[in-house]
């Protein structure tokens, strides 16, 4: 493994003043600085993190926890926050909770241990039992914290990013209204989801079918759990809404199949 001292020898200076190069100290000039580090990159140096961060106190790296990574809506949160702290020089360490809340509150526990310097929190792993106060005690107590489209969760100390969920229900519903349906089904697990898909049915004067209400579904294969069951409606619904792309796929191994 190459150490300080190995790019010191080769660039002819003290192993301290490269530690003092690499962290861009300005103690050191400029070309100086700029020399060590090519050195350090021919060498292909990787530094300590754990010695720098009981050195400095920062570890340089995020815990990002999402509740799946083969939804490609997280998929793509994780390719720009990985993106953003790329750019920032940070490292982001994935956690996925497989919407198990009880994985996602062991990856809390674990943050806890000072080797990650703040964490994002995307979704919920679980709506039905969050893990709102021991987040807000990491928080609170150890790192910074960012909630990112935790739905139904209010936790008002931390910094929230948030989608206008209820908003693109009405939108959709009431394009389906538009296009000249009247019966439009709904399937997800979301309840602001569902306010929205209401809203656009009240306001058309449309009926509130429970028949036409799916809760608690979120995975493809839940979808095509969800299709069989619309399938033997008899009175058919001839537009969906659906919680999310996943949703919206397992049912489309079933909705082009009925006449």
């Amino acid at each position: 493994m190459v150490t300080i001292k190995d790019i010191a020898e080769k660039a002819d200076v003290s192993a301290a003043t490269v530690s003092l190069a690499l962290n861009d100290s300005d103690k050191i000039r400029p070309e100086t600085i700029r020399k060590i580090k090519r050195i350090a990159r021919e060498l292909n140096y990787t530094p300590n993190l754990r010695g720098r961060a009981l050195v400095k106190g920062i570890n340089n790296t995020i815990g990002l926890v999402v509740p799946e990574i083969e939804n490609p809506f997280y998929a793509e949160v994780v390719k720009a926050v990985k993106n953003v702290m790329y750019e920032q020089d940070f490292h982001v360490l994935l956690a996925s909770t497989d919407y198990n809340s009880e994985e996602e509150k062991r990856y809390i526990n674990l943050f806890k241990n000072g080797m990650i310097d703040g964490a994002i929190f995307v979704g919920v792993a679980d709506l039905k039992a969050t893990n709102d106060q021991i987040i807000l005690e990491l928080a609170r107590d150890y790192i910074p914290v960012v909630n990112i489209f935790r739905e139904n969760v209010q936790i008002n100390e931390l910094p929230q990013i948030n989608a206008r969920i209820k908003e693109a229900l009405y939108s959709s519903t009431e394009y389906l209204i538009e296009l000249g349906h009247t019966k439009i089904a709904y399937v997800g697990e979301s309840e602001e989801r569902l306010a929205g898909y209401k809203k656009a049915l009240r306001e058309h004067d449309l009926p509130i079918r429970s028949e036409y209400i799916f809760k608690n579904y979120h995975i493809i294969e839940q979808g095509a759990e969800v299709g069989h069951k619309i399938m033997k409606l008899a009175d058919f619904p001839t537009g969906l809404v659906c919680y999310n792309d996943e949703i919206a796929m397992g049912l489309s191994r079933f909705w082009p199949t009925r006449a």
